[in-house]
């Protein structure tokens, strides 16, 4: 995204379009900027001769006379070298402009625009120091240039001016969501970025949360690279690179790190001011609570600067016994020995936990497929989380159950049959209705007849 110029062709076709209208200028200021050399070359050649008459008039008066046609000579020199020297300027100005566009040109599969904006802010001060000069040493207002220069040369001037404005900062970064809409548009089926279903949504401009992190994250880049080097300047404006340059900071600090992904870390650690580019994360990669965040700190070095890591060993948070199990869950979803260790040591006051409740979420989702007939799907999640339960041999305990019996757990279908699913509603059936008609309406039986009728009446229920 930070290197789209040269791929775009709305940016060629603008320069294309002022090229054109510099076209007639350039070979008029070329053409004129040689015929004023020429036409001062009398100029000098008069004041060389009055220079040496100069040097054996003897008289105050002679000298004084001299030293007037000198004068009037160079004056006629400086009338026509102001708008010689300016288009001479703006010539060489036009060379660099057009050196770096076939730079780009020539390596444009990766051409960063903060170069770009960073380069055309040069020239526009080289611009700007150039006309400082001028004003100052007085040229154009005490020999002012002949009237036929001065509508050429403000006409070159305004040209080279809107080139310069092309590829100014802001107007790269109001360029850089249209270049991306041309790249989706151009890329939807080639590189396969995008579901099939999603080309509506792209014909429509929309973009979802994580390509406008992107965007930003290239924004970000892009001004930060055209202040490479340079001086940040936090004041008030409007424009959209001040309002980036005012959000940076000159620490920034970010907690639950985990819980956001490189590219919105990577639009964060951009902020921080360039002079120091302090910036510290903190986060534990098992409490993550989101699907986007992180899942390593390495994922960090595709988008900024290798990250400095210090890994907090020592735990003053937590009781030897609750980090015991954190180190449990660490091994089981890394591989690897946990790097963390109590602060304190085991105390017998500690006590014993109560029991493991599973996540509601999870009941729910597990309740709603087997009123789908879909048990498979319960055993399937059950056996791809048992490495990860604290008690893994009464999980497969339970796994097992389910595999021997999902056959008659078609709850879905029994209820759509009008059939009680809950064990509850059976055996009350069993003790108040079959229950009299095997024992013949007898009083009251052992209680070993009892149990034996109520296996009965389910086998017939059953049946």
């Amino acid at each position: 995204m930070r290197d789209l110029f040269p791929t775009s062709g709305h940016f060629n076709h603008e320069v294309t379009t002022q090229t054109e209208v510099l076209r007639r200028q350039i070979d008029y200021a070329t053409a004129e900027v040689t015929s004023i050399a020429s036409r001062t070359q009398p100029f000098q050649a008069e004041i060389a001769e009055l220079e040496a008459k100069l040097s054996s008039a003897t008289s105050t008066k002679d000298q004084d006379a001299i030293q007037k046609s000198i004068s009037h000579q160079q004056r006629q020199i400086d009338q026509l070298r102001e708008p010689a020297d300016e288009m001479e300027f703006l010539l060489k100005l036009w060379q660099q402009i057009q050196q770096f566009a076939q730079a780009a040109h020539d390596n444009s599969t990766a051409f960063p625009l903060g170069r770009l904006a960073r380069t055309t802010r040069e020239w526009r001060e080289k611009e700007n120091k150039f006309r400082e000069k001028r004003r100052k040493d007085g040229l154009g207002r005490t020999y002012p240039a002949p009237e036929v220069y001065a509508a050429p040369v403000q006409d070159f001037r305004a040209s080279i001016s809107r080139v310069l404005d092309l590829f100014s900062l802001d107007s790269l970064l109001r360029k850089v969501p249209i270049v991306y809409q041309q790249f989706r548009l151009a890329n939807w089926e080639e590189l396969g970025f995008f579901l099939g279903s999603s080309l509506p949504a792209v014909n429509e401009r929309k973009i979802d949360s994580l390509e406008l992190d992107t965007l930003i994250f290239a924004a970000l880049s892009v001004v930060r690279d055209a202040h490479d080097g340079g001086q940040v300047l936090q004041e008030s404006g409007d424009s959209v690179s001040q309002k980036l340059l005012n959000e940076m900071r000159l620490v920034v600090a970010v907690d639950e790190a985990s819980d956001f992904s490189a590219t919105e870390l990577g639009c964060m650690a951009l902020l921080a001011h360039p002079r120091f580019n302090s910036v510290t994360l903190s986060g534990d990669l098992m409490q993550r609570m989101t699907q986007h965040g992180i899942a390593d700190w390495g994922e960090l070095e595709l988008l900024h600067t290798k990250p400095e890591i210090f890994d907090l060993k020592i735990s003053y948070r937590q009781s030897p016994r609750l980090l015991r199990i954190a180190g449990e869950l660490w091994q089981k979803t890394f591989g690897t020995p946990p790097p963390f260790a109590s602060a304190f040591c085991d105390s017998g006051d500690e006590p014993d936990a109560l029991r493991f409740v599973e996540g509601k979420k999870r009941i729910r989702l597990w309740k709603r497929w087997l009123l789908k007939d879909r048990a498979h799907r319960v055993i399937e999640q059950a056996k791809a989380e048992v490495a990860r339960s604290l008690d893994k041999e009464k999980a497969e305990k339970e796994i097992a159950y389910l595999e021997n019996n999902g056959q008659r757990m078609t709850y879905g279908t029994f209820r759509r049959a009008g059939y009680f699913i809950g064990s509850g509603v059976v055996e009350a059936g069993c003790k108040t209705v079959g229950m009299p008609s095997i024992l013949g309406g007898a009083p009251r039986a052992p209680r070993n007849s009892i149990r034996t009728g109520s296996l009965a009446a389910r086998s017939r229920i059953a049946q």
